[in-house]
């Protein structure tokens, strides 16, 4: 087989391909997350009210506050009057502090734009030498 610069190149141009649109619309996505949150999104949602403990929220705390949701208690933060809470599984809660009022949603991640972002954020070392010799090529 036989094969010309014209036909290598143009091979190597169908394997290219579907990697630069992936990169193309997850880095515009990625320009506009402040306007969405491309990741992921809320599929259940509800309405919660609790009654907030007065003084330091503790993790300890935090755990017996979320305890009756039977939701596995991942992590936790506060920011100025707001706690959200993370559980395994993309389900979180945030909540006012000081009314207790908030919302308890289970997200997923968006079917392909979601999944693209990934490539820009990844750290994985065999991603990264794939990543760069991609760059190297289409220089």
């Amino acid at each position: 087989m036989n094969l010309t610069h014209r036909q290598i190149h143009r091979d190597v141009a169908y394997f290219y391909v579907g990697l630069i649109l992936a990169f193309s619309f997850s880095g515009i996505i990625l320009n506009h997350r402040q306007s969405w949150y491309p990741t992921e999104y809320a599929y259940e949602s509800e309405e919660v009210t609790l009654k907030i403990p007065k003084g330091e929220l503790t993790e300890e705390k935090v755990r017996e506050l979320v305890a009756p949701f039977k939701l596995e208690y991942e992590s936790h933060r506060l920011r100025e009057n707001n706690l959200r809470v993370d559980f395994t599984g993309n389900s979180i809660m945030e909540l006012d502090i000081k009314t207790g009022e908030g919302v308890l949603e289970a997200r997923r991640t968006v079917p392909f734009l979601g999944h693209t972002i990934k490539l820009h954020k990844s750290t994985d070392t065999a991603w990264i030498w794939y990543s760069d010799i991609f760059g190297a090529a289409m220089i």
